[in-house]
């Protein structure tokens, strides 16, 4: 998923921007990320003209323009985008935006008196959510997706060898057959995966839905019971399902000892937490206090009924390790 990368891309975008601020457009190598890096402290509006300037958009482009620079009086009352692009059409701008988003997202409201009109054009643009860019003597208008733009969800190639599907008992001709029905399966459920997302998470404008008043107030109420309801979840199914891979260890290690050793690798534990998991640590007696910070853990048998009923049942066999941590308060459960 290209969630994570999406993460740092304000990160990448203010090293090119400052550096382009800096440096100018023909600054490279070196010298771009040099410059990046003394101005990553940049305002979040600098660094956007910066970076449309890097990219031949945006004020940088309406700069270049000397038509634009003549001044221009204009009055609009809560105007739809397309009120606003005939205004444009009839000052003579040539233009070209998408028509299914024209009378979309917010409405404008404006006086200006006696100003350039490439500020006009570029305040309009902030308003609306999107940029000018250039191509020859006509400008497009282009939304900027303020979600999970440059194709988020997008499901990239598996490459053509099959490595990443490398199985036991697989052979390369398997791997690849799998990797040719697995994908497409993926790229489609990724296309719709994104198409949910923006409909249901990104305006007609690009920018974010966010949710207000009662649905705040819905979600607010809704999301503790989530949580608890999550967290139980994991605390039951999680020891039951470890039992039943136990159990069937056993009998593979009858087959082949040597190669079925553990279900998880030795050492590795879980890490439990939760609004429920605390009324364990309020059990504890100062006996098992005391002993859990001279040893570092308590063992099953150290526990009484009702604290393993909190649990939700711990794993009969094997080692194993189990941490709840609540509010900064921890106890730790060792198998032996």
């Amino acid at each position: 998923m290209y969630i994570v990368i999406s993460s740092f891309l304000p990160l990448l975008v203010t090293s090119v921007a400052a550096a382009v601020a800096i440096g100018g457009p023909q600054a490279q190598g070196s010298e771009v990320l040099k410059a990046g890096a003394s101005a990553v402290g940049a305002d979040e509006a600098t660094l956007l003209k910066a970076a449309e300037r890097a990219a031949g958009t945006g004020y940088a482009t309406l700069f270049q323009d000397a038509n634009l620079g003549r001044n221009v009086s204009v009055t609009f009352n809560k105007a739809k985008f397309s009120d606003v692009l005939m205004w444009l059409r009839k000052e003579g701008v040539s233009f070209v935006t998408e028509d299914h988003e024209t009378d979309e997202g917010p409405r404008l409201t404006m006086n200006i008196v006696n100003k350039p009109l490439r500020d006009v054009m570029d305040a309009i643009a902030e308003v609306f959510g999107g940029t000018w860019t250039k191509k020859g003597d006509v400008y497009a208008f282009v939304r900027r997706r303020t979600g999970f733009p440059f194709g988020a969800f997008e499901f990239g190639d598996l490459g053509k060898s099959g490595e990443l599907w490398i199985a036991p008992g697989m052979s390369p001709e398997e791997q690849e057959k799998f990797r040719k029905e697995f994908e497409p399966m993926m790229k489609e459920w990724a296309k719709k995966f994104q198409e949910e997302f923006e409909k249901n998470w990104i305006g007609p404008d690009g920018r974010w839905l966010i949710p207000k008043g009662e649905e705040i107030e819905r979600l607010k109420e809704e999301l503790p019971e989530v949580s608890e309801k999550m967290f139980r979840e994991f605390r039951i199914e999680i020891p039951e399902l470890k039992l039943e891979l136990e159990k069937e260890l056993q009998e593979l290690k009858k087959l082949d000892p040597e190669k079925f050793r553990s279900v998880l690798p030795e050492g590795r534990g879980f890490v439990f937490g939760g609004p429920q998991l605390a009324e364990i640590l309020k059990s504890l007696t100062q006996e098992q206090r005391k002993l859990h910070d001279e040893r570092g853990y308590l063992t099953p048998n150290d526990l009484t009924a009702a604290q393993k009923k909190m649990l939700g049942g711990l794993p009969e066999t094997g080692d194993w390790t189990v941490t709840i941590a609540v509010d900064g308060k921890k106890l730790t459960i060792k198998s032996k």
